[in-house]
């Protein structure tokens, strides 16, 4: 295959020169791959590659991110929306950003299967072994807090390096941008003019909030551009199958037995307010009252913000705290702070024994712990302009951001702002939100099930391309 021929498997039609990936332009084969399990003779479960007889895909979607970690946010929301568009008919490649697919070309990387926890595997095993002659359009699965030039260096190909000119690098990064979805979330209310600059410049940038997207739009990036895509649930995923629970769980061992059970679930972070959150529950009730918080963090520090364990210690010496009648034992039944790794079971049973989340955090693109609550039918205390906002429901309290305050400086954001809380309007909100009757599960809006994700997915892919890629890939990647 020549090198012209590489460039034009990249896509069609092209306006300016194309990039050639000759790691994608696969020959056409007969056979394509598959990442599956058997069970042996003691039931043990291994994962294998295996050939399966098929006829070779023409087109697929590269969904290019991080998703290798089980439990990491970002990586979480990258296979979730990878499976969505999959299961939707649309093929998709997905790789790394920190780890390549050892592909049968010879071209070595570093294989994924054996180094990923099986979970992962299953849920998206299949699609990091994709392979088709024809890679378009582009997924960029992006996080928060990139500047320009890391920004650029994640949608841009290596090969711009290797342009004679600054003007045929530019022509170069302008195609393919011009192919390129770019899929990032936002902890700020502002983002930089030279990253706004870099994103309009892209076909598509989609984010997980309706405040994600306003910041997008007031920051330069057209509107037209933008689209909001939720984060998807599964109908008959675990939290569901949690069902309806008893007129009233048991609490954790060694709590009171209350009738308001606040939760929250995050790492130890400035942008989260758990101290707020922590304070705003010992002044919002007294030891006695049907109200329990839970906590569930991590030890990580950050410099110039208070830790886990400097914080309760200190909160008890505050006289508004001693006033309400807190003591160290009275603390022990009423709050409780988890620290510790906890397994899958274990989260899904604080949703169940839990009944309103609390997400007081100034800076959230979106708050998968809050979606989590929200589908295990939990209420939901929030800040306005957050992430939560986008699928939280009437029956939720929303506290009025106080304006904006500049990002904590350990993060390292320069001048991007995050929302402004009250601590008086966070202990209001507590006193004031009811919880779910016991035992009902309300459903979240049919617009964030995996089944409308996906289809609003497939509907803006095929927005992009020429003809016969947009017939392709709404034919499942194959020549109708």
């Amino acid at each position: 295959m020549s090198d012209q021929d590489a460039d034009l498997q990249l896509g069609e039609e092209p306006a300016s020169p194309v990039l050639p990936e000759e790691r994608y332009a696969a020959a056409a084969r007969t056979t394509q791959r598959r990442y599956v399990s058997r069970i042996d003779e003691h039931g043990r479960e291994h994962w294998e590659v295996k050939e399966i007889e098929t006829a070779p895909l023409k087109y697929a979607v590269h969904y290019h991110g991080p998703w290798e970690t089980l439990h990491d946010g970002v990586q979480r929301a990258v296979r979730a929306h990878a499976r969505a568009l999959s299961d939707a008919g649309v093929p998709v490649l997905l790789e790394s950003f920190s780890r390549m697919v050892t592909n049968r070309q010879g071209h070595t990387e570093m294989a994924v299967w054996g180094m990923v926890e099986e979970e992962v595997m299953r849920e998206v095993g299949e699609l990091v072994l994709t392979e088709a002659t024809h890679i378009v359009p582009r997924i960029k699965h992006i996080v928060n807090g990139l500047g320009a030039d890391q920004l650029l260096s994640l949608l841009a190909p290596r090969r711009l390096s290797d342009c004679a000119t600054y003007e045929e690098s530019e022509q170069k990064l302008n195609w393919w941008l011009s192919w390129t979805v770019a899929f990032t979330v936002w902890e700020t209310t502002t983002v930089d003019d030279e990253v706004a600059g870099i994103l309009a410049r892209c076909a598509q940038c989609w984010v997980p909030s309706d405040c994600n997207r306003q910041a997008l739009i007031a920051s330069g990036v057209p509107e037209s551009k933008v689209f909001t895509v939720p984060h998807p649930y599964d109908p008959h995923g675990d939290i569901r199958k949690l069902g309806a629970r008893p007129a009233r769980p048991a609490p954790l061992a060694g709590m009171v037995d209350a009738e308001r059970r606040f939760y929250a679930v995050g790492k130890w972070e400035p942008r989260k307010c758990y101290p707020e959150t922590l304070l705003a529950f010992l002044l919002a009730f007294r030891p006695g009252d049907s109200a329990s918080l839970v906590l569930k963090t991590s030890r990580l520090g950050w410099r110039g913000y208070l830790g886990v364990d400097e914080l309760l210690p200190r909160l008890l010496k505050e006289q508004p705290v001693k006033d309400n009648g807190w003591t160290t034992e009275a603390l022990s039944r009423h709050v409780r702070i988890i620290t510790d790794v906890v397994s899958d079971a274990e989260l899904l049973e604080l949703h169940y024994r839990s009944n309103i989340y609390v997400s007081a955090a100034v800076g959230e693109g979106y708050g998968l712990p809050a979606f989590d609550a929200v589908v295990a039918g939990n209420r939901l205390i929030y800040v306005g302009g957050t992430g939560p906002e986008t699928f939280a429901r009437e029956t939720d309290y929303r506290i009025a951001p106080e304006g904006e305050a500049p990002a904590h400086p350990a993060y390292g954001w320069g001048d991007r702002k995050t929302q402004r809380m009250g601590l008086a309007a966070l202990v209001a909100a507590l006193r004031g939100a009811s919880r779910p009757q016991w035992g009902a599960l309300e459903p979240p809006d049919a617009r964030f099930s995996k089944e409308s994700v996906g289809a609003l997915m497939r509907g803006l892919i095929l927005q992009m391309g020429s003809p016969e890629s947009k017939r392709c890939l709404a034919n499942g990647g194959r020549e109708p």
